[in-house]
């Protein structure tokens, strides 16, 4: 093998280590945002349960005021799963996101079956949504006859991308999702924990480190010959 071949060989070898290490770089950094992100509400103890149905006025179409305060990628929605007799839920339940002017952003229904992770039971959407930054977005579901909901929990953790700001209730006579409008500030602790969402990494920071490694693989096939 001649000196310049030899270079060539050389350079190769140390031009692809260091594109495997950019590849497993930024592999690691996927990695670590998609552990970050997970319920946009957790809470280690239930709280006290209700349903609070009418005959006459029917059920709520209740959940939570919040802030987003950083973008985020919304990727399953999901119900408090605790049934009248303390299993999971026994109705389906709408659920959905509205924006502060009452426009329903996205939704999905929650029915019995679905995974459960934690006190929820969830409903994964076709394609991630993403919230932009902003304030007044609401989050409702229907909390229909039998299944209970969280009437008051005395500690949450809130993913750091957003910021809850109160509870959020309407009657809905005819059991639909509707933009909840009331509040009720006299209770303590945290309300109405019937909704909740998952927070998912954005699509391209998951897809990065595979088309890199496609690239990789690609260059390495061209530059080998």
């Amino acid at each position: 093998m001649s000196t310049s071949q030899a270079e060539r060989g050389g350079g190769f070898r140390a031009a692809a280590r260091s594109f495997t290490a950019l590849t497993a770089v930024v592999a690691c950094l996927a990695v670590t945002r998609a552990q970050a992100v997970g319920p946009a509400v957790s809470f280690s103890s239930p709280g006290t349960l209700i349903n609070n149905w009418s005959s006459t006025l029917d059920g709520f179409s209740l959940g939570w005021e919040f802030d987003v305060l950083k973008p985020v990628w919304v990727g399953r929605l999901g119900y408090f799963n605790y049934g009248p007799l303390g299993a999971g839920i026994t109705t389906p339940h709408q659920v959905g996101i509205f924006d502060a002017s009452g426009n329903l952003l996205v939704s999905a229904t929650v029915n019995p079956g679905d995974p459960v992770q934690g006190w929820f039971a969830w409903k994964p959407l076709t394609s991630p949504f993403l919230l932009p930054v902003g304030t007044g977005y609401r989050i409702a579901a229907t909390t229909g006859p039998l299944d209970l909901y969280t009437y008051s929990v005395s500690s949450i953790t809130v993913d750091p991308d957003i910021a809850w700001v109160t509870n959020r209730y309407v009657r809905t006579p005819t059991s639909t999702l509707l933009f909840p409008t009331r509040t009720i500030g006299s209770y303590p602790g945290y309300h109405f924990f019937g909704p909740n969402f998952d927070i998912v990494p954005e699509p391209a920071t998951v897809q990065l480190p595979l088309l890199l490694s496609f690239a990789a693989l690609a260059w390495w096939r061209r530059n080998r010959r």
